[in-house]
């Protein structure tokens, strides 16, 4: 419940911003931390799914790197 509070007035203080490139970036910028604590969340949960996704970009990454 905090958490979506935050989130709440996070989202109204951009609304402030007078310029539409501030607001945009203000906007990606939560929406970055979002993934990051998303992220850190699944991965102290130790989400299956999580691990699955690093491994298929880690063999993604190494393929490219090895036809480069």
């Amino acid at each position: 419940m905090a958490a979506w509070g935050l989130g709440s007035q996070m989202w109204w203080d951009a609304m402030e911003v007078s310029s539409l490139v501030g607001r945009v970036s203000v906007l990606t910028s939560q929406l970055g931390v979002a993934v990051v604590l998303f992220g850190a969340s699944a991965w102290a949960l130790r989400c299956e799914e999580l691990h699955w996704a690093w491994d298929l970009i880690r063999r993604r990454a190494r393929r490219a790197a090895s036809t480069a």
